[in-house]
């Protein structure tokens, strides 16, 4: 089996109780705890702490139990990880979880052309870490002090899936995600691209292989979404927040052409 083609299964959240969780905070940072509260997540163990004492931080810590599989290896080269771009044929292992055959055999269409279009290019494509997962969720915002009324990006969070991959790979995510969520996405995806280029403009091969990336991130999304969700149904809401949306977008994405996408982007960065 090609490396690309290889990838981890998925992977299995631990086990804790809040009252496990609590002790260890206890042992391992000397803090007392006085709240904890479980936080929605996807193959770790989050949650919220609350301690007392002098020096703790009025608003709290994060603790996070990592999964047995990730906790292993703090090595950005991942070839196997599920949730890698490069690993998108490893999808074909859990088409079987979609109900609908047309569900099915459009996501073959995309795995296909990903096959040729961009995993054959990897050599021609610049390298890098990468965020791996930048929606909407892990991004942090406060307000403008100069517009109250106006919100500007602080911060991202959760840098569990950051791995060495294409560059374009991370924009692709992006995209997909908050384009997934917005009335009209292509617009909207044309000022994000805009705005990503003013800072760093995309090589010609990137160009070239973008479209197909963001279609590629929407059906792992949806594909891995619907299969956790399978195996973890007490989950279910939360591993569907995107899974649960984001057929939309590929079927609009997938019957609208390259070429079609790519004008409305350049009239839009020609503004």
């Amino acid at each position: 089996m090609a490396q690309s083609e290889k990838a981890e299964e998925i992977l299995e959240k631990p086990h804790l109780t809040e009252e496990q969780a609590g002790q260890l905070v206890e042992t391992l940072y000397g803090l007392k705890v006085t709240s904890l509260k479980p936080l929605d997540s996807y193959d770790d163990l989050n949650f919220y702490v609350k301690v007392d004492g002098p020096a703790a931080w009025a608003r709290g810590y994060t603790l996070k139990v990592m999964n047995g599989t990730d906790s292993k290896n703090g090595a950005l080269h991942r070839p196997e990880f599920v949730w890698s771009l490069k690993c998108l044929p490893s999808l074909e292992n859990y088409l079987h979880c979609l109900k609908e055959e047309r569900h099915k055999d459009i996501n073959r269409e995309i795995i296909l052309a990903f096959r040729e279009k961009v995993l054959s290019r990897m050599d021609d494509l610049p390298h890098g870490v990468m965020h791996g997962d930048f929606n909407d969720l892990n991004v942090l915002v406060e307000e403008d002090p100069v517009t109250p009324s106006e919100y500007r990006v602080c911060g991202l969070l959760d840098y569990g899936d950051a791995i060495v991959n294409p560059y374009v790979f991370d924009l692709a995510i992006a995209l997909m995600y908050f384009m997934s969520v917005v009335k009209d996405p292509i617009t909207f995806g044309g000022h994000l691209v805009a705005g990503f280029e003013s800072v760093r403009p995309l090589t010609p091969a990137e160009w070239d292989v973008l479209y197909y990336c963001v279609v590629a991130r929407a059906s792992q999304s949806y594909v891995l979404g619907h299969y956790t969700a399978s195996i973890h149904p007490q989950n279910t809401e939360y591993l569907m927040v995107t899974a649960g949306s984001v057929w939309k977008f590929i079927d609009m994405w997938w019957q609208t052409p390259k070429e079609e996408i790519y004008k409305q982007w350049r009239d839009i960065q020609n503004k």
